[in-house]
């Protein structure tokens, strides 16, 4: 008996990429439509700190499985600045009226939703922001949104000399 070799698939996904095949070549033969499968995932680096990936997509490896969800993860970048921490994401197909935000002091929840496309995301913040100077725009599929960075105040306390 022969073995099967192992593909690139294989050793990303597991098992579950022949999973989302065969669910995909089912849907056609129903005279379905597939759902698009969308995976990806962006790598940043800051000099002294270990690198930071981050996925999106509508597919989340599993264990050795694959896991589809209606629901897609946007593609995210997070920058800081000196006075403010910037938030991109690529949430293409759906309208500026679909995108719903909101924001504490240490995250930003995004979503985005029509009767085509559904976009969810939490991001956790690098550093703390002041939720009511948020500023978006979205245009052309990219929302930005600017959060202005809180400056810790330093406290002061006494010290007593013993």
């Amino acid at each position: 008996m022969a073995k099967k070799r192992r593909s690139f698939f294989d050793d990303f996904f597991g098992e579950g990429f022949d999973e989302l095949m065969d669910q995909m070549l089912r849907d056609l033969q129903e005279g379905g439509q597939p759902k698009p499968f969308i995976y990806g995932f962006s790598m940043t680096q800051h000099p002294g700190e270990a690198p930071e990936v981050r996925e999106f997509g509508n597919i989340q490896p599993f264990g050795r499985s694959v896991k589809m969800e209606d629901e897609r993860k946007p593609l995210i970048d997070v920058m800081e600045t000196t006075d403010e921490v910037h938030v991109i994401a690529e949430m293409p197909g759906v309208d500026r009226t679909d995108v719903q935000l909101e924001t504490t002091e240490s995250r930003l929840d995004i979503k985005a939703q029509n009767e085509f496309r559904k976009y969810s995301e939490s991001v956790e913040l690098p550093v703390k922001v002041d939720p009511h100077s948020a500023k978006a725009t979205y245009r052309n599929g990219v929302l930005e949104v600017r959060l202005k960075r809180v400056q810790p105040e330093e406290e002061k306390s006494h010290i007593s000399v013993e």
